[in-house]
């Protein structure tokens, strides 16, 4: 679902094709850990927040 939507806004410009996208809310009970979800994730400019994340912007 994510990945839809992130090449959707890619499409309609709403988003830089290198843009970072922080996901949050993530079911640990649905998901891998998040070591595992770092590395399915990171090559496609998708971060899996984590308990105590701070983000500069």
């Amino acid at each position: 679902m994510i990945r839809h939507m992130n090449e959707s806004l890619i499409k309609g410009k709403a988003l830089k094709p290198d843009a970072k996208i922080i996901l949050t809310h993530i079911a640990d009970k649905l998901h891998p850990t998040h070591e595992v979800l770092e590395k399915k994730l990171l090559p496609e400019g998708l971060i899996p927040a984590y308990e105590g994340m701070s983000v500069a912007l």
